[in-house]
């Protein structure tokens, strides 16, 4: 019976690795913990343009509360957010993932036995159904594991994500990206009735992410035209620009061309 359940539990995977299950999709956002990293920058950038945008999630309570019961009774802008957490991501060596694979299958294994001694004199039919249930919440345990780790070599990115599993069909919008087409959810999600009795100017301006700092790339040229741009560009979306540090990188460039 064990043995019929991690063949159906493998099988889950291979399964799922050529149709994805659309009923159990997760979107998440990535940010990174370090704001001026030459790796990052080598990684995401081009032609030496871009803008290391600093975030603090403290302000506003923007996602403190986000889950709790008090805070979506709140007549907040933000309320109507998408659940979901924080996760810092965790990073391993091949060998060492592959030891703590087998310690969760070891523990499944334990789980899986304990359950089935609590079916006294059962059936084949009822057996087979317990497999099916067991292996693949099983499988599922294992896709949400994924979502959290990363190999070694991307630790440089001192990654923490925020992922959602909670929203509506109807909030999935998709873009074209690479000549794909890339499903993704709005957040937050304003009330229908959080604007009606604004003005355009209050509409045009309610919301805001916590920016903190803009930090300009190594080697940027026309730094204080492109900060001056940068403000300009913020000031009109209602953001207080004096509330902002803008900055050029730390990271000494020198050209190799």
């Amino acid at each position: 019976m064990l043995n019929d359940m991690l063949s159906r539990f493998s099988n889950y995977f291979e399964s799922r690795e050529k149709e994805l299950d659309y009923n159990n999709q997760s979107f998440l956002i990535c940010f990174s913990s370090e704001g001026d990293s030459l790796a990052m920058w080598n990684s995401y950038i081009s032609n030496n343009t871009g803008v290391s945008i600093g975030l603090d999630f403290s302000k506003e309570d923007y996602f403190i509360e986000l889950n709790s019961a008090d805070f979506r009774k709140k007549f907040s802008p933000f309320y109507q957010i998408p659940k979901g957490a924080f996760y810092d991501i965790k990073y391993f060596d091949k060998p060492v993932l592959e030891n703590k694979i087998g310690e969760l299958l070891e523990k499944i294994r334990e789980v899986y036995l304990l359950d089935l001694m609590k079916l006294k004199k059962a059936d084949k039919y009822s057996i087979d159904n317990f497999n099916e249930y067991f292996s693949s919440n099983c499988y599922l345990n294992f896709l949400d594991l994924s979502i959290y780790i990363k190999d070694s070599n991307f630790q440089f990115e001192k990654e923490t994500r925020f992922i959602s599993s909670n929203f509506e069909k109807d909030d999935i919008k998709f873009r074209v990206k690479n000549n794909f087409i890339v499903p993704y959810i709005e957040f937050p999600k304003l009330p229908t009735n959080y604007m009606e009795d604004k003005s355009e100017t209050e509409r045009r301006y309610s919301y805001k992410i916590p920016i903190v700092s803009l930090t300009l790339s190594p080697g940027c040229s026309e730094a204080n035209l492109v900060i001056h741009s940068l403000k300009s560009y913020l000031f009109s979306k209602g953001y207080d620009v004096n509330k902002i540090q803008f900055k050029e990188s730390e990271i000494p460039f020198v050209s190799r061309c």
